[in-house]
């Protein structure tokens, strides 16, 4: 499960549970970010939640997602 914050994301428009990764020693932004800022720079203007907030990935449940269990 992807967390934003306090918040769940679900992960249907992006890959990767994080706001910027390493490739080859440069940093770059990922389709996480695209969803959340003008633009894939890293001085790009986001969301202010976005901005204030960690990403981070923790254990879920399989098949919570999908509605299920209610």
């Amino acid at each position: 499960v992807c967390l934003l914050g306090n918040r769940t994301l679900q992960n249907h428009d992006f890959d990767k549970c994080m706001k910027t990764e390493i490739i080859d020693n440069v940093t770059v932004t990922t389709k996480l970010w695209s969803l959340f800022c003008k633009g894939p720079e890293l001085n790009a203007s986001c969301n202010e939640y976005f901005t204030l907030n960690n990403v981070t990935e923790i254990q879920g449940i399989p098949g919570l997602t999908s509605g299920v269990i209610s």
